[in-house]
């Protein structure tokens, strides 16, 4: 039983920790590259949002960038710091790899530093919805990508999934309890913040002390 005990409070040590670590505000800049040309967006998320405007393209460009605002897709944001409030986050990047000059397609690298991005999985996806083609399934094992294309907008989506729901299902499989009474990661994270009541309940499974 003393073995048992043990055992449950290091994996609950772990869970606080792994999901303490789910919740942290985090953000990072997202750069594009060809020739003289390098702008470059923030993303992240934090307990207060901010945003900011993107500036307008400058002359003779070679390649330019901005994020597509999720409350009104005409806005055109350089930053977007995203409420600690989803189970998933997205942010919809257009990329106009070209700009001014010869009307073939031309090439710019997209880069991040895989470091800087936030708990969970990260993917870029082809368009602005979450069902287009993948075009970097692991955005923390590669840190570029290059994109060609003509004098015009492509849509690239970031999605970040911080993975709670993963784990509690895997905890409450564990202790028998995936039918009814289970916790999902929208109800953890209704007001922000993690619920001791939540948390304690998940331990309780854990352990096996509930009826």
């Amino acid at each position: 039983m003393n073995n048992k005990i043990v055992f449950v409070w290091i994996n609950v040590l772990s869970v606080f920790i792994f999901i303490t670590h789910s919740y942290a505000a985090w953000q990072t800049t997202i750069n594009a590259k060809r020739d003289d040309s390098q702008p470059y967006v923030t993303i992240g998320i934090s307990e207060t949002p901010d945003s900011k405007a993107a500036p307008p393209e400058p002359p003779d460009f070679k390649c330019f960038m901005y994020i597509e605002s999720s409350i009104d897709s005409e806005e055109k944001l350089k930053k977007d710091i995203q409420q600690q409030d989803q189970c998933n986050y997205q942010w919809v990047l257009a990329i106009n790899p070209h700009g001014v000059g010869i009307p073939d397609p031309l090439v710019c690298t997209l880069s991040w530093d895989s470091s800087q991005l936030g708990p969970g999985s990260f993917q870029l996806i082809e368009g602005k919805t979450l069902f287009g083609n993948v075009v970097v399934a692991d955005m923390k094992s590669v840190n570029s990508i290059d994109i060609a294309g003509k004098n015009k907008y492509y849509y690239y989506s970031i999605v970040n999934q911080p993975g709670l729901d993963n784990l509690i299902y895997i905890f409450q499989v564990l202790a028998g309890f995936t039918d009814t009474n289970t916790i999902i990661c929208s109800d953890i994270i209704a007001d922000h913040k993690i619920q001791l009541d939540d948390g304690i309940f998940i331990l309780q499974q854990i352990a096996g002390m509930v009826p």
